[in-house]
């Protein structure tokens, strides 16, 4: 029986987020069927856990069956993970393996002195965790950061991965997802303002021009005037006969 999110992974983390049926969460944390689970085993404090939300932890880094996978920098992604990214997180919660798979690729450079330090990091962190001990924690976090590791290149093989994610610990797959809906979904709307074109540009297409009319008006007026100043000519030249 899981007595807290240290026991759950990222696949039962998502069943359980949509989750309003009792007895399928009952049976995600007891690990059995509610026909199989005798009543003495179940009380309403063994379900506590659930009303808070898991511990932040660290995210940089994650292990499968002794593999080291890293996290890519939002800023180092290339024009086509970025596009895949993009087009995953309109519909993120049946693609967050995919988006997952952007994101955590296999550590392929890493020097002796980074993986030492890498090592002793875990160890110290994970104490922290089993300990529960802020203090453990954020000294193991430091240790792990600014480490100096390269990724392997995104390719489609990687979005075949996603049962290994699924496996990531529920604990730190609620830390990726609060890292990538408050600071990369802003960082892709800005993104994505930025590509756009003000208004009024070249797509904006022009009217065409009108030729210009004298209004009748005006033209009456020029000829009252015209013909005013006529009459006044005449009216000089015929008092200078006389």
């Amino acid at each position: 029986m899981v007595k807290s999110w240290k026991g759950l992974n990222a696949e039962q983390y998502m069943r359980l987020m949509d989750l309003e049926n009792n007895e399928e969460i009952i049976q995600i944390v007891y690990g059995k069927s509610v026909k199989d689970i005798p009543l003495s085993e179940l009380k309403s404090e063994n379900l506590d856990f659930l009303k808070q939300n898991p511990e932040k932890t660290d995210i940089r880094f994650f292990e499968h069956k002794g593999k080291k996978y890293g996290m890519a920098k939002f800023d180092e992604l290339s024009l086509g993970e970025y596009i895949d990214l993009t087009t995953f997180a309109e519909d993120w919660k049946t693609n967050i393996w995919k988006i997952m798979a952007i994101f955590y690729r296999p550590i392929i450079g890493l020097s002796l002195k980074h993986r030492i330090r890498y090592q002793l990091g875990k160890i110290v962190y994970g104490a922290g965790i089993f300990a529960d001990s802020k203090k453990w924690q954020d000294r193991g976090s430091k240790m792990l950061m600014n480490l100096d590791y390269k990724i392997s290149k995104y390719d489609d093989t990687d979005l075949k991965r996603e049962g290994i994610y699924k496996e990531m610990s529920a604990i730190q797959f609620h830390s990726f997802l609060l890292f990538f809906s408050l600071l990369y979904l802003k960082k892709m709307e800005d993104t994505l303002r930025s590509l756009e074109l003000p208004k009024g540009t070249i797509l904006k297409k022009p009217s065409p021009k009108k030729p210009k009319q004298n209004s009748p008006s005006k033209a009456g007026a020029g000829t009252t005037s015209s013909t005013k100043s006529r009459t006044r000519k005449s009216g000089t030249k015929t008092k200078s006969s006389k």
